[in-house]
């Protein structure tokens, strides 16, 4: 679901990912997206979604954006190689993972 609404790629390419078929997909979404429109919090987004409708970057950043001026922001981590320069290692060590990732805002 959430691989479909953030890659914007058809159906069909989601379900090799995955190993199902596009059927399943389909089906999956047209129970899903209800719900995830309930709780997710932007509701412009889901009708040009739904329209299928082109958007530009300057589009869909001034969709994300919410109406209190917080913005969504999809994140990841990144291994990184280890700096000789202790400070720097232990300001991007995690403890929890044992290595060096550093985030990524997209």
């Amino acid at each position: 679901m959430l691989t479909y609404l953030r890659l914007h790629v058809i159906q069909a390419l989601v379900a090799k990912f995955f190993g199902a078929s596009q059927s399943d997909v389909s089906r999956d979404l047209r129970r899903l997206l209800p719900l995830l429109k309930q709780v997710l919090p932007c509701p412009e987004v889901w009708e040009l979604v739904e329209a299928e409708q082109a958007l530009t970057e300057a589009e869909l950043l001034k969709l994300t954006a919410l109406a209190d001026g917080q913005v969504l922001i999809d994140a990841t981590e990144q291994q990184v190689y280890r700096s000789a320069d202790s400070a720097t290692r232990k300001a991007h060590f995690s403890g929890k993972k044992r290595c060096l990732p550093s985030k990524l805002n997209l």
